[in-house]
Order: structure tokens, then C-alpha cells, then sequence
């Protein structure tokens, strides 16, 4: 049985970290209560209850904070991560702004995840995807993963708790990165 190279993009916050790592730290900032359960929706803002702009501005002046300090990758995603590299092209995408391309690569150095890193300061993940020949995307928000599937571009999305809505065909949850690495083996020896 031959092995397939597919090219593999994937997110950073919520896939390869554990999704709710900053959660407890912003909740106890603006003297919240919210739990992962709780938090319904990818727009910390709306579930705080506070302004989008409030939220911005502390976002910006806290991003060593959320984007490495608090950062704990999922376990086996590093495990994953090297095997993939080995028989894959493998691509980092994030919706992280450029400002912190530098701590995030030191994140991704520092946990020892390989592949290309983009920044790409939006959450239009299409468009890299079709300039790097995307054949598989592994995400956590859905709102990202339904506009990737809507481009034909097959999802698989880290199970959260604020993803747990219907999805596009193309879409297929997972619970962790075992499973990732047996659907991406099966998918690379069709």
C-alpha cells in the first residue's frame, strides 16, 4: 500500500492548545464567572458581556499572556504533529496578528510542533488554503471550519464545547489528536 503526501493546515488556538487555557485568566480579570460549558461562542466579548472594543484592547495589551504563557498544547498533538511531518506537508495557519508572529513561533519551537507557520491577522482561512493546496484542515471554530467546507476543502473540527452546533458534511468532529492521527493515516493510504 503506497502513502499519499497530503498538505495538512492547521489552527493553533483550540486544535493544537487546549481550547480554554485563557478562559479562567480573562473570567477572574473582569471578575467573572464562566466555565468552559458556559462558553458558547468563539466571541469572548459576547460571552464576558463586555464591548468588543474593551475586549480588544485588553486582548492586544495581554498577547504573550493568552499566545504563550497560558498556551498548553492537547495531548499527543506535538506526537502528531512530528509524525505528520514526516510523510506530510504540514502548515500552521492562525488568525493571530502579525504582531505576535514572533512568540508564536517561539511557542511552536519551544513545544517542539513543526510546519510552515501563517499569520494571518483574519479569520479568512479559504484563501491560504487554496494558495497552499490545502487537501485537509484541522480547526476548532466552526464558524471557520463551515466557510472551509463551504469551499470544498474537507475539516476535521477539535470537539469544544462552544462548536457543538450542526455541521457542513465536509466536517467531521474529532475528540483528540489520536484520533486526527488514525483518520489522517486512513486518508493518506486510500
Amino acid at each position: 500500500m503506497t502513502t499519499r503526501a497530503l498538505t495538512i493546515c492547521v489552527d493553533i488556538d483550540g486544535t493544537l492548545t487546549k481550547p480554554y487555557a485563557w478562559l479562567e485568566y480573562t473570567a477572574e480579570v473582569y471578575n467573572k464567572t464562566i466555565t468552559s460549558e458556559m462558553y458558547q461562542t468563539c466571541n469572548t466579548a459576547k460571552a464576558l458581556g463586555i464591548t468588543s472594543k474593551e475586549y480588544a484592547n485588553f486582548y492586544l495589551a495581554n498577547g504573550k499572556t493568552f499566545y504563550y504563557d497560558l498556551c498548553t498544547m492537547r495531548p499527543y498533538a506535538d506526537h502528531v504533529m512530528n509524525l505528520l511531518d514526516q510523510q506530510h506537508r504540514v502548515h500552521i495557519v492562525t488568525s493571530r496578528e502579525k504582531q505576535f508572529e514572533d512568540i508564536t513561533q517561539q511557542l511552536l519551537t519551544d513545544h517542539k510542533i513543526p510546519g510552515t507557520l501563517h499569520v494571518l491577522e483574519s479569520f479568512d482561512k479559504v484563501t491560504p488554503a487554496k494558495k497552499l493546496g490545502c487537501q485537509l484542515f484541522i480547526e476548532d471554530n466552526l464558524e471557520i471550519a463551515s466557510s472551509l467546507a463551504e469551499a470544498g476543502y474537507p475539516v476535521l473540527l477539535m470537539d469544544c464545547a462552544y462548536n457543538r452546533k450542526p455541521m457542513h458534511q465536509l466536517i467531521r468532529r474529532v475528540s483528540d489528536w489520536e484520533e486526527v492521527e488514525s483518520i489522517i493515516h486512513s486518508m493518506s493510504h486510500e
